[in-house]
């Protein structure tokens, strides 16, 4: 067997495997069969016994039980990501397979080129000398991800990156290629904190209070909203930009009726997730300071 079928059979193991949890296989089960040359009975199949005959075999299953080690949590733990994701391949006769999963803060994806041998294909041709099998073909491939996903995308088990742009990236698949992404996706809404005043402070009337706000959040904020409930209530708002993982803010306010209110300050990042900080009570009075 040449180099180049054994690099293929690999391959399509690979591929197989991850096309059976694609479409709904609880496990992975593989067995390989070696070719012997008998004097008498010409060729013979024989189970893997014969070690050096499927060295490479098991050389390739320990390698792919290591690659499913690596994103097993993900594939066993993981949920159905709420987001949309999809991937489209370069030719309408081609398409990629997709496994998605979500796992604490990152989204797992297991994209497999599954249409390698398609007659429909117009860059499909056959093989020189073989003409009734045809040459495996490779494509490039846009996946498209919609929601919180923030770049780079990384590649497992590869060494390298992919930039994400505008919700999508693009990638080159080999025939039966497979490749496992991990990208961050933001699900956690920023964080706001009142620090100034402390509850409890009397504001006086007419006189320019000064309110401070605290957010943070992993991506970015970009806003934050101080709502004063009261006599004299007000909503204020600031940007932030560019957006900050955390910032501090202060907020001028001139209550102009005494009586009881209620500060609350709102954060809001780059996805327009929100998030409230505690209320703060304070009293507006002639005789504040």
């Amino acid at each position: 067997m040449s180099d180049m079928q054994i690099n293929r059979l690999l391959a399509e193991m690979r591929a197989m495997a991850y096309l059976g949890l694609a479409h709904g296989s609880p496990v992975v089960w593989t067995y390989g069969m070696v070719e012997l040359m008998s004097p008498r009975r010409g060729w013979q199949y024989w189970s893997p016994e014969s070690r050096a005959g499927s060295e490479w075999q098991w050389h390739a299953l320990s390698g792919l039980a290591q690659e499913l080690k690596r994103i097993g949590p993900a594939l066993a733990a993981g949920t159905a990501p709420p987001e949309t994701i999809t991937a489209t391949a370069s030719q309408s006769c081609q398409s990629i397979d997709l496994i998605k999963k979500t796992l604490g803060d990152y989204t797992y994806l297991v994209a497999v080129n599954r249409r390698a041998y398609d007659p429909e294909c117009p860059t499909q041709t056959p093989v020189p000398g073989c003409e009734n099998h045809l040459q495996p073909v490779g494509t490039n491939a846009n996946l498209q991800l919609t929601g919180n996903f923030v770049g780079p995308v990384e590649v497992l088990g590869e060494s390298r990156q992919v930039s994400l742009v505008s919700g999508s990236f693009s990638d080159s698949f080999d025939p039966l290629g497979v490749h496992l992404y991990r990208v961050y996706t933001d699900r956690t809404p920023p964080t706001a904190a009142i620090t100034s005043p402390v509850p409890g402070a009397i504001f006086k009337r007419n006189k320019p209070a000064s309110i401070t706000v605290s957010v943070s959040d992993a991506v970015g904020a970009n806003q934050i909203t101080l709502t004063i409930t009261g006599p004299s209530g007000t909503t204020l708002t600031q940007t932030i930009s560019p957006a900050q993982t955390s910032a501090v803010r202060t907020f001028t306010w001139t209550p102009t009726v005494n009586g009881s209110y209620t500060l609350r300050a709102t954060a809001r990042d780059v996805f327009n997730q929100t998030g409230n900080s505690a209320t703060v009570t304070v009293s507006v009075t002639n005789t504040g300071t």
